[in-house]
C-alpha cells in the first residue's frame, strides 16, 4: 500500500514499533515468559514463538551470521533496552524494529510527498556539498510505500528507500531551477513511460501469453535473504531450495534487469522428456529475454582431485545443453503458446544463456580457477549459492553491485 505523502507510511511504521499487546502479555504470563514494560510486540512475538517452539515442532534456530551483519549495519538505530539477538526469531524481530526506526526517522526528517523532485545517488554514498547534480539521477516522487519505499513517476517499478533520496525541490516550489529540474525528470519519466507503452503495444499478445507466470515487483528484504540462507544451509540436496524459490519467485527474477515485466516458469517441460528447474524472463525495449537455471546440491564439490568436473557439475552443464538443443530443433514449438500446443516460452532462442547454482564457497575453498573452466562461448555461468545470497543481500541493503543502479 502506498500514500501520496509521508504521513500514512509514518503511521504504519509507528504501529510496527508498538508495545506488546494485552493478549501477548496474558499468554506470556501463562507460559512464564517475562516481558518488560517496554517490550515491543514484535519482540514479544519472538519470545513467545521460541517458548512454544518445541510444542510446535519447530526447533529454536540460532541467530545467523547474515542477521548479525544486518544488525551491525543498523546499530545506529538501536536503543538502550533493546534485547540481545539471542535467537533467530529475536534477531529477526530486532531487525524489523531497527529498520522501521530508520525509515521513520528519514520520513520525519525529509517529509517526502508526491511531486517532490529528488536526487537519487547511484550508491549508498550521498552527494557531496560541492558535487554537481547529475541530470540523469533526477526523479519525481509518485507515492510512498508503507515501508518507506519511495516510488517515482514513469512506471517500471522505479523505486528507492527513503534513506537513499535527497529532496531538491518541493512539489509547490516554482523557482526556475525547480522548473528545470522537474522538466528534466519529467522528460525522463515520459521516455520510460513511452517505452513501457511501446513494449506493451508491441508485445501485448506476448505478455498475455506469459501472464500466468508474471512476477510482480517486490522489494527484497533481509528476511527473504536470511530465510533462503537457512534453507540452503539445512538442505542436503537442491529440492528444498527449488521449492523455496518456487514459492518466492521474486528472488530469482531479481537477477534480471529489464523494467518492462518479469516472468518465471518452474519445472519447464521440454517435450515431456527433459525438465528445466527454472526459466526466467524479462522484457525491455528490445523484447523478451530468457535465462535457463539449473539447481544442484549445495553439498557437493565441483572438481575432483585432478581438476576435472565431477558428476553434478557435468550433469548441470549437460542439462542446459540438452534444453538448448531441444529449443534449436523445435524453435517454433518452444515459442508457440501452450493453447496452441507449444511450450509458451515466448521469443526464446536456442542461445538463451544458462545459470548453474551449485555447491558453497566453503566447499570450493580458495580454488577460484573453476570459474574460468566453464564451457567457453557457451554463455553458461556457474556460481555457488553464496553468489546468489550476496546479490540478494546487496538488493536488500540497497548496496548495488558494480554496474547496477538502485532503481
Amino acid at each position: 500500500m502506498s500514500s501520496p505523502d509521508w504521513r500514512g507510511p509514518a503511521k504504519h511504521l509507528r504501529s510496527r514499533l508498538a508495545l506488546a499487546t494485552p493478549a501477548q502479555r496474558e499468554l506470556a504470563e501463562k507460559l512464564g515468559v517475562e516481558l518488560k514494560a517496554r517490550t515491543p510486540r514484535l519482540i514479544a512475538g519472538a519470545f513467545l514463538r521460541d517458548r512454544l517452539a518445541e510444542e510446535l515442532e519447530q526447533p529454536v534456530r540460532s541467530v545467523s551470521e547474515a542477521q548479525l551483519e544486518f544488525l551491525n549495519d543498523l546499530e545506529y538505530w538501536s536503543r538502550r533496552g533493546d534485547p540481545r539477538p539471542s535467537t533467530y526469531s529475536v534477531a529477526y524481530g530486532l531487525i524489523e524494529i531497527l529498520d522501521a526506526r530508520r525509515s521513520l526517522e528519514y520520513l520525519r526528517a525529509l517529509k517526502p510527498r508526491a511531486g517532490d523532485v529528488v536526487y537519487l545517488p547511484t550508491s549508498r554514498e550521498r552527494r557531496g556539498p560541492e558535487e554537481p547534480v547529475a541530470s540523469d539521477r533526477l526523479r519525481v516522487i509518485s507515492s510512498i510505500g508503507n515501508d518507506g519505499t519511495v516510488y517515482f513517476t514513469g512506471g517500471g517499478g522505479a523505486q528507492a528507500p527513503v534513506r537513499a533520496i535527497e529532496i531538491l525541490h518541493r512539489a509547490d516550489e516554482d523557482s526556475e531551477t525547480a522548473k528545470e529540474a522537474r522538466r528534466i525528470a519529467g522528460e525522463r519519466a515520459k521516455r520510460q513511460s513511452d517505452g513501457l507503452r511501446g513494449v506493451a503495444t508491441m508485445s501485448a499478445a506476448k505478455a498475455r501469453l506469459l501472464s500466468p507466470w508474471h512476477v510482480p515487483d517486490r522489494v527484497i528484504t533481509a528476511r527473504d535473504v536470511d530465510s533462503l540462507r537457512g534453507v540452503i544451509e539445512a538442505a542436503s540436496d537442491e529440492a528444498p531450495i527449488q521449492e523455496f524459490l518456487q514459492d518466492r519467485p521474486h528472488l530469482l527474477t531479481a537477477l534480471l534487469g529489464g523494467g518492462h515485466g518479469r516472468w518465471l516458469r518452474s519445472q519447464v517441460s521440454f517435450g515431456g522428456v527433459y525438465y528445466g528447474d527454472f526459466a526466467i524472463a524479462d522484457a525491455d525495449s528490445t523484447g523478451i529475454r530468457w535465462l535457463l537455471i539449473e539447481l544442484e546440491s549445495p553439498r557437493v564439490p565441483i572438481f575432483g582431485a585432478k581438476g576435472q568436473f565431477l558428476k553434478e557439475a557435468r550433469k548441470a552443464q549437460d542439462q542446459i545443453a540438452t534444453w538448448r538443443n531441444y529449443i534449436a530443433q523445435n524453435r517454433d514449438q518452444a515459442q508457440k503458446s501452450r493453447q496452441d500446443g507449444g511450450l509458451g516460452l515466448v521469443d526464446i532462442e536456442a542461445g538463451a544463456p544458462g545459470l548453474i547454482l551449485i555447491s558453497r564457497r566453503a566447499i570450493v575453498a580458495d580454488d577460484e580457477h573453476w570459474r574460468r573452466r566453464l564451457l567457453e562461448g557457451s554463455a553458461i555461468q556457474m556460481h555457488t549459492y553464496d553468489w546468489l545470497l550476496e546479490r540478494l543481500e546487496a538488493r536488500a541493503a540497497m548496496r548495488p553491485t558494480p554496474g547496477e543502479f538502485v532503481d
